[in-house]
Order: C-alpha cells, then sequence, then structure tokens
C-alpha cells in the first residue's frame, strides 16, 4: 500500500490462454422421439417430439421455429453481409466502396431448394442461391437432430476477383421482444470488436438485451461481441434459444432494426435518443465483423489484418432450444 492507493489495487490485468483439451460429451443413452415431415403450400415442415420447424420453400430460410407452445422467431436467420456505417467507416465511403454486400444479402436469387434426406433421425436440406450484386453462388445446408438442434452452414463461392472486402459474413434474425434475458460466454462485458478488444476479457457475461446499446451521439455500429464460445438469448421463465457454432464468433442483440439507425450520409441529423425501441430482439451471428477503426478517421481503412477479402466462406451456425 501507499498514501496514493489501497493495498490490493489493480493497477493493470491481462488474460492469457491456457493450453486444454476440450471435453467430448458422449450421447445421453435412449432413443429420442423421430423426426416427421410434411408439407404444405410453400412450407417444409420438421416436427420432434417438442417441436416444429417450418421452412419456405419459395426463399429457402427457416421462417418458423415453434418448441412448447411458443415461437421464437419473428424472422428467419437471413445471410447478412453488411454493416450499417460507423463514424470511422464514413471517413473512407464505406458506405459507397462497399454497398454491394449491402445489396447481396438484399437481392439474393433462390435457385433450388433440395430434400437431400429425410428419415426419423435426421434431416437434411439444401438450399442454393445466386447473388447477383456480387456475381456469386451462396448456399445455405440445414440439418434438424431428434432434439430440435438446427446446424445452418452458409458458404460463400464469389465470383469476381475485383470484389471489395467485405463488412460482415453470417446471420441476420429476429426474434419475440420477451426474450431479452442475455448471457454469453466470450469477451465482454463491454463491446468489443477485432481491432478494439485487448481490454475485454474473456468470461461468462450477461444482461438485458436493452443494454448492449451503446449510445454514440451520432447512432451507428455498436454493441458487438468477439470470441463468443455460446450465447443464449431467454424469456424470464428461461425458455430461449442457446447459439454456438463451428468456431468461436461474434454477435450483437439490440431491439432494433440495423436499418433503424441507418445513416448513408452524416448530414442525417439523427441523434441516440431517435433510435426507436421496437418489441423483438434482432440478433446479428457472424464468423467475422471487419475492423471498426483504420489509423486515422478521415480516409483509412482498418489495417489490413482486421480486413476479409471476398473469397470463399464457410460459418456454421447451431440453434437449440433451452428451458429452465
Amino acid at each position: 500500500g501507499s498514501e496514493l492507493l489501497p493495498t490490493g489495487y489493480v493497477i493493470a490485468s491481462a488474460q492469457f490462454a491456457l493450453p486444454y483439451r476440450e471435453l467430448i460429451e458422449m450421447p445421453a443413452p435412449g432413443e429420442g422421439a423421430g423426426l416427421e415431415t410434411s408439407e404444405k403450400d410453400h412450407d417444409y415442415i420438421v416436427k420432434g417430439k417438442h417441436f416444429s420447424i417450418s421452412f419456405n420453400k419459395e426463399n429457402g430460410l427457416m421462417e418458423g421455429y415453434a418448441y412448447g407452445y411458443a415461437d421464437l422467431i419473428l424472422k428467419a436467420p437471413t445471410p447478412y453481409f453488411w454493416r450499417e456505417p460507423n463514424d470511422n467507416d464514413h471517413g473512407f465511403h464505406m458506405h459507397k466502396k462497399m454497398q454491394v454486400w449491402k445489396k447481396a444479402s438484399e437481392n439474393r436469387i433462390l435457385k433450388d431448394f433440395t430434400v437431400v434426406r429425410a428419415d426419423t433421425r435426421g434431416v437434411e436440406l439444401l438450399a442454393a442461391y445466386e447473388l447477383p450484386d456480387v456475381y456469386s453462388n451462396f448456399t445455405i445446408r440445414y440439418l434438424i437432430d431428434m432434439e430440435g438442434e438446427v446446424s445452418i452452414t452458409a458458404s460463400l463461392h464469389p465470383g469476381d476477383s475485383l470484389l471489395p472486402d467485405m463488412p460482415r459474413f453470417g446471420f441476420y434474425m429476429e426474434m419475440n421482444g420477451s426474450f431479452d434475458e442475455l448471457q454469453w460466454f466470450g469477451r465482454g462485458p463491454f463491446e468489443n470488436y477485432i481491432d478494439r478488444k485487448t481490454a475485454a476479457f474473456v468470461g461468462l457475461h450477461g444482461g438485458k438485451v436493452a443494454d448492449q446499446h451503446v449510445s454514440y451521439i451520432r447512432p451507428q455500429e455498436n454493441g458487438n461481441k468477439c470470441d463468443v464460445r455460446w450465447m443464449t438469448l431467454s424469456d424470464k421463465h428461461g425458455d430461449g434459444l442457446n447459439f454456438s457454432a463451428d468456431s468461436m464468433f461474434e454477435f450483437t442483440v439490440q431491439h432494433y432494426r440495423p436499418a433503424d439507425i441507418a445513416q448513408e450520409t452524416r448530414q442525417s441529423g439523427m441523434h441516440s435518443i431517435d433510435v426507436p425501441k421496437r418489441n423483438m430482439v434482432a440478433v446479428n451471428i457472424d464468423k467475422f465483423q471487419m475492423g471498426v477503426g483504420g489509423n486515422n478517421s478521415w480516409g483509412a481503412r482498418p489495417i489490413e489484418k482486421y480486413r476479409y477479402p471476398a473469397k470463399e466462406y464457410v460459418f456454421e451456425l447451431r440453434i437449440k432450444p433451452i428451458t429452465k
């Protein structure tokens, strides 16, 4: 101790990873309830003992996920490559230079929806798309098991070597607003990005969805979390969804849609007080999101190691129900 600081006062801290071996979980003995499949109008439906999952054959998306009596999703997990520009992004005109990736997210064309396999133990579906704005092909593979866990694997196959870097690569979906209890194992508790994460230690973090919003004077990209192993969103009863992936991932959860903070120019006059709070939870789950800062804010991009060139990427997102 000293006259300035009490004994035990933390001046600096760091975190480093120890070697470990992943625990292999053995499947529980006994048979689960078998799966049943059916088709109705434009829907392909997979049912298990406690769940019903529906896919739209017209757009290739998982539009319904009911567990028990509750439908857990409002908007299907949808391919998403864009982020609403932050102040640094405006400095290098990101909203113009990378705009094709926003269009690519919006202008998908489903070319084929195939039932690859369907029996009582598992269902595999494949949706194949064209992304005309970026001259690329894209596929989503769904695997559904007897417990209601869905594996959603996105694969990008770019067809043009001159495409700009990608702002992000992942999925966007929406859940009912009652699923506002957040918990995750990854970096936190405050927002962090690939080039802004050293001070955010890995641990078990949690809180309300509303508390993940960061009130920049000018609304912009905010609230991301990196190096996440798993994340859950649940209601006051403890029911909800668990998210994991084939590797560490990033996520953002908010009570508003990305479009609610869209500012193509910085002259709109929008402030954080103008951002709506909707009765829903917007969820971005990403393999990556590019860095948020360059070495200056008036033209520099994020440095090269925090950028993601357009190339082949594969990302497997896993969603499963949780109950108290």
